[in-house]
């Protein structure tokens, strides 16, 4: 997905994005953005996937892995 984002900001089809900083590959997609100054990026806020940046927040989370829930387990 990030590939196909990049290609068509290159195309000059797309002109923002967002980034998701707990996934997986984060490191090295936000390194392709550091090129890509014709593109605007944001960030996005996620509390239900993944595991969480903070060590605090997964010793807070360790009934569930140290993970998060997922959306569908909040209610």
């Amino acid at each position: 997905m990030s590939r196909g984002i990049l290609k068509a900001a290159a195309e000059g089809i797309v002109t923002a994005t967002g980034v998701l900083a707990n996934a997986e590959g984060f490191a090295e997609q936000a390194a392709w953005l550091k090129d890509r100054e014709d593109l605007d990026a944001g960030v996005h806020l996620n509390a239900t996937y993944g595991m969480p940046l903070t060590s605090d927040l997964r010793r807070k989370l360790r009934g569930s892995s140290g993970r998060l829930n997922g959306k569908f387990r909040w209610r």
